[in-house]
């Protein structure tokens, strides 16, 4: 993999912390969005990674839904 294509990859994956920065959500409400499966992330270990666009998809997809978590 090019150094270019790799740092771009990199740049679309965000980790469990980033998507606290990412999204103007709750730390808790994201926590429960991942363990509830709702959110497209995929968990490695205790780790969940996301790439921007599947989130992106995600958003527009389930734009006027509401979601209710426990």
């Amino acid at each position: 993999m090019e150094l270019q294509e790799q740092k771009r990859t990199e740049q679309d994956i965000l980790t469990q912390q980033e998507l606290y920065e990412y999204l103007p959500l709750g730390r808790t409400t994201i926590q429960k969005l991942l363990q509830q499966k709702i959110l497209p992330a995929t968990k490695i270990g205790r780790n969940y990674l996301i790439t921007k666009r599947k989130l992106l998809e995600w958003l527009d997809e389930n734009a006027g839904n509401e979601f209710n978590i426990d």
